[in-house]
C-alpha cells in the first residue's frame, strides 16, 4: 500500500474519532445544563409547596396534618405528586404514616398507584414539621374514577391524626 494513502486513511480515521468525541462531549454538556434547569425548577416548586403548607399550618395552630391537595385531578398514565406535612406540637417523638385505599372497588388496584410515600416514619422535634411527598402513577388505560385514600399518622403507635384525599382520574 502506498504510504501516502495509508497516512491519509489514518488522518481521516483520527479526524472521525476526534469529531465523535467532540459530539459526545457537547451532548454531555447539553444534558448537564438541562439537568440543572430541571433541578432548579423542581426546587422552586418544592419551596413553593412547603411555603403553602406552612401557611395552612399557621392558619390553624392546632392543625397537625396538612395535604397540599385534598382533591386532585389527573390523567391516566400520568404522575401526580402531593406534598404533605406532619407537625409535632409536643415533645420530640417518632411518628409513622401510612396510606390506605378507601374504595378499591371504584378504582381498581389504586393502592398500587403509589410509587413514593406509601408509608414511612420520622423523628420530629417539638414544634417542628416533617415534610413528605406522595407520588401516584395510575397505569395508562385506567378508566375514569375517583380514588379515595386515607393518610394515617401515628405517634408512639397511637393514632395521632388522619386525612382523606381524593384523586379524580379524568
Amino acid at each position: 500500500m502506498d504510504p501516502f494513502k495509508r497516512e491519509k486513511r489514518v488522518a481521516i480515521i483520527r479526524f472521525a474519532v476526534i469529531f465523535a468525541v467532540i459530539i459526545v462531549f457537547i451532548g454531555i454538556i447539553v444534558l448537564a445544563i438541562s439537568g440543572l434547569n430541571i433541578t432548579t425548577s423542581s426546587v422552586k416548586n418544592l419551596d413553593d409547596a412547603i411555603e403553602k403548607i406552612d401557611k395552612n399550618l399557621d392558619k390553624s395552630g392546632d392543625k397537625v396534618l396538612v395535604l397540599l391537595d385534598e382533591n386532585a385531578k389527573m390523567r391516566d398514565g400520568g404522575t401526580l405528586s402531593i406534598p404533605f406535612a406532619i407537625k409535632n406540637l409536643e415533645d420530640e417523638d417518632v411518628f409513622s404514616y401510612s396510606i390506605t385505599a378507601e374504595n378499591e372497588g371504584t378504582c381498581y388496584d389504586s393502592l398500587n398507584w403509589i410509587t413514593l410515600g406509601k408509608s414511612g416514619s420520622a423523628t420530629i422535634a417539638e414544634n417542628s414539621t416533617f415534610y413528605g411527598l406522595i407520588r401516584l402513577e395510575p397505569p395508562a388505560g385506567t378508566e375514569n374514577c375517583v380514588a379515595i385514600f386515607r393518610l394515617d399518622v401515628e405517634k408512639d403507635s397511637s393514632e395521632y391524626e388522619d386525612v382523606v384525599f381524593r384523586v379524580n382520574i379524568i
